[in-house]
């Protein structure tokens, strides 16, 4: 439903935009007002197909880029896309946890690119908004995530 409604709103923006300058022609009846609703709809057809073709390829690439080595005898307990909030940036990447400990990694399309590492005995004061922000203090430092379930992130760092 929200892609139909995005769709509509750019047929409708350009078919305006289209209508309203040398494009179109405020007569219904002339070649540009029908020029306008065709180039309105090719319009949103090519946008809509190559925002999916990039989005897909894009979504894939991280997926596979973004990973980390592993103990031995450590488990991986939950990951999840998360923005981890450097200086003026939201850095992009992926979160992970595991029975030891935090781990942020960024993607590569970042300014502030980097990973760090948070030991789970020294993360005191989680809090988690409805905002989807989670933030908790690590060695004096109060560290900002947005996360796509905040909730479930403070509890699994609470009981871990």
């Amino acid at each position: 439903m929200k892609k139909l409604l995005n769709l509509v709103f750019i047929i409708l923006g350009s078919f305006a935009f289209m209508y309203f300058t040398s494009w179109g022609s405020l007569n219904p009846t002339s070649f540009g007002f029908y020029w306008s609703i065709v180039s309105s709809i090719i319009i949103m057809l090519s946008v809509d197909w190559s925002t999916n073709k990039f989005l897909t390829k894009t979504a894939g690439h991280l997926e596979k880029t973004i990973d980390i080595p592993l103990d031995k005898d450590e488990e991986l307990n939950w990951i999840t896309r998360a923005n981890h909030f450097k200086r003026w940036e939201g850095v992009g990447g992926k979160l992970f946890l595991t029975d030891r400990r935090l781990v942020f990694k960024s993607h590569k399309f970042n300014i502030q690119n980097h990973e760090q590492i948070f030991n789970l005995n020294k993360i005191t004061k989680i809090t988690a908004s409805n905002r989807n922000r989670l933030s908790f203090e690590y060695e004096g430092q109060i560290e900002k995530f947005i996360v796509s379930n905040p909730d479930k992130w403070s509890k699994l760092l609470t009981n871990v």
